[in-house]
């Protein structure tokens, strides 16, 4: 799986569907170790992603990031497109996820959607 598919907002909330449902306590018990191996995954993935940020932002006098009204960190052009290759190989980067079975999920109550997102977490079974 890319560590990119995690940072889709939509992952996460049909994960939580999944996690704050009634299931077995196996089940449940695996549930909560993938959502802590996830939350590691993109922890790490938020580190990788502040520091190349850091390495790249333009910097005030005091050598501080600059950002803009809005929050934003400045980039100068060149800066902002290495910053989007490097953030798209970081979000390339393979990573491995413990999977669920379909019928592992009880009556958990998923659309289409939550299924497609989580293709590569909840299997057929």
């Amino acid at each position: 799986m890319k560590i990119g598919t995690l940072t889709n907002p939509g992952v996460k909330a049909a994960l939580t569907k999944i996690f704050k449902a009634d299931l077995q306590k196996e089940v449940a018990f695996k549930v909560k170790r993938l959502v802590i191996s996830i939350d590691a995954e993109l922890a790490k993935y938020d580190s990788l992603r502040n520091s190349i940020i850091e390495e790249l932002a333009n910097r005030d006098d005091k050598g501080a990031v600059k950002k803009d009204d809005q929050g934003n960190v400045d980039l100068s052009p060149e800066k902002k497109l290495e910053f989007v290759k490097r953030d798209r190989e970081l979000r390339d980067m393979d990573i491995l996820v413990q999977t669920l079975k379909l019928s592992e999920l009880g009556n958990t109550v998923l659309s289409g959607a939550d299924l497609f997102l989580l293709e590569d977490i909840v299997k057929e079974g």
